[in-house]
């Protein structure tokens, strides 16, 4: 009796294991290259996703970056690759704090640190207590995953406030290009321009202050569509300027607040 029990139980639970590993192997199929701009409120947080790979552009400032990752990440994805933190503005990265309850992130990469300035020092500090390592690139530096390949445009060594410390990526995965901007104020485009900044996909920078953004911007970025990536704010985010502004230039934009936008190779996707 007891060993009929045991077949019985070896039974059920080869079927649990055999159908647990037919579900992985077709969720794994599902997995295609694609990037995210997260719902994460007034704050910053773009997903890159490929096959076996997954990065971060910077990494919200609270809890609410976990529940949009679990909307886009298979449910055995512990792992984030990289993470680039655009600059040291804790909206843009304090939600690291939730990301590491959860998921182990292997590499960080920052603009230039000045280890004398509190506020970088924080930021570094969490980092090297979770063992991430860290690389401060420099303008031109590439890196490789799979199918994104990532290009940094201003790496924040000339910077003298905050925001001019935003490191801008310009990201081609597939057919589809996406530049990313972070907070980077309207005098440091001429620091940009002089490479090729013409992408599909344009993250507005600075939650769609009209303090940094201009037709100029537009005309040189020529996006087919526009990301503003915005919450709930005092700050009028985005000003009605930016909006007008997008629409006289027709270009079509999605906010983040309606819902994270999926960008796919042929398709968009908005995930409530």
């Amino acid at each position: 009796m007891d060993s009929l029990k045991v077949k019985k139980f070896l039974f059920y639970f080869l079927i649990l294991a055999l159908f647990s590993s037919f579900y992985v192997i077709f969720e794994f199929i599902k997995i295609k290259d694609s990037v995210y701009f997260l719902n994460v409120g007034q704050s910053g947080g773009v997903g890159i996703l490929g096959k076996r790979i997954f990065f971060l552009y910077d990494a919200g400032k609270d809890k609410k970056i976990i529940y949009e990752l679990k909307k886009i990440l298979p449910f055995w994805k512990k792992q984030i690759d990289g993470i680039f933190l655009s600059h040291f503005d804790k909206d843009h990265w304090k939600g690291i704090n939730e990301i590491l309850k959860i998921y182990k992130i292997k590499l960080a990469f920052l603009p230039k640190i000045d280890f004398n300035n509190p506020k970088e020092r924080e930021l570094v500090n969490i980092l090297k207590e979770n063992k991430i390592k860290i690389f401060e690139l420099k303008n031109g530096s590439t890196i490789l995953a799979e199918n994104s390949f990532f290009v940094v445009l201003n790496d924040g060594y000339d910077a003298k406030k905050d925001n001019e410390k935003s490191l801008v990526i310009k990201l081609i995965q597939g057919e589809n290009q996406f530049l990313f901007l972070a907070d980077l104020p309207l005098n440091f485009l001429d620091k940009i321009k002089n490479f090729n900044i013409k992408t599909d996909y344009l993250l507005v920078p600075h939650h769609g202050s009209k303090y940094n953004i201009s037709p100029e911007l537009l005309e040189l970025t020529n996006p087919k569509i526009a990301i503003i990536q915005v919450g709930p704010n005092p700050y009028g985010h985005p000003h009605k300027e930016t909006i007008d502004l997008l629409n006289k230039l027709n270009i079509k934009f999605l906010r983040t607040d309606d819902g994270t936008v999926g960008i796919f190779k042929d398709s968009i996707k908005i995930l409530k």
